[in-house]
């Protein structure tokens, strides 16, 4: 019984230490988070998207882009493309988004974009926000580069920049991630001891008094 309940406790807690994640809607197009390619998950039915953030700062640039139908044809206006940074500690962040009723309202009132994020409880989240320069006409643009130049030479916007080299598919590549980025630690499958003290060690302080309680109750 008492294994039961162990297991039940390291569930609850291996949910409570899941990352946030911020939902995409149709008309964003996500270019790159925290200087990484966006791994998007796609609900098989339905338009749902979303993305899994870090616990902490998080950047991201995208591009928003209403399409509207004119006479017979299918009409996109597109914003400018914003680079941004937020905190969020936990739950699903939303974007918040101009609605225009028409082709022409949207040319008019696209840029700049007013737009602002929602944590889970509806409440707007502090971020920073800019405007990522480009260098004209770019075929096949690197925006993830295009975000680490801008972190290096500072904007309102922009993030601490760390080198990391690690190993993908036997080749050396350099991946960028910024100070906040929190560290993934692989729960060890050997004991159930082991996968408790990882998740009690990567946990809110919060969610440790939770644990410690459950194993003094268990006295």
């Amino acid at each position: 019984m008492r294994l039961a309940i162990f297991f039940s406790t390291l569930a609850l807690s291996t949910a409570a230490l899941a990352n946030p994640s911020l939902k995409i809607p149709n008309d964003v197009s996500l270019y790159s988070l925290n200087m990484l390619n966006p791994k998007v998950d796609s609900s098989l039915f339905g338009n749902n998207k979303s993305v899994e953030l870090n616990e902490g700062w998080n950047q991201i640039v995208f591009k928003y882009s209403p399409s509207f139908m004119v006479r017979e044809d299918l009409k996109s206006v597109y914003s400018d493309i914003i680079i941004a940074k937020f905190y969020v500690e936990d739950g699903e962040v939303t974007f918040s988004l101009p609605e225009f009723k028409n082709y022409n309202l949207a040319q008019a009132n696209i840029s700049p974009l007013v737009w602002s994020l929602k944590s889970q409880q509806q409440a707007n989240l502090q971020f920073a926000q800019d405007v990522l320069p480009s260098n004209g006409v770019q075929l096949g643009r690197n925006y993830n580069e295009d975000a680490r130049q801008y972190n290096i030479q500072g904007g309102p916007a922009a993030v601490s920049v760390s080198y990391v080299t690690t190993k993908v598919n036997g080749d050396d590549v350099t991946r960028e991630a910024n100070q906040a980025s929190v560290s993934q630690v692989k729960s060890s499958n050997s004991t159930a001891f082991s996968q408790w003290q990882t998740l009690y060690l990567n946990a809110t302080p919060k969610v440790q008094q939770q644990m410690k309680q459950w194993l003094t109750e268990q006295n």
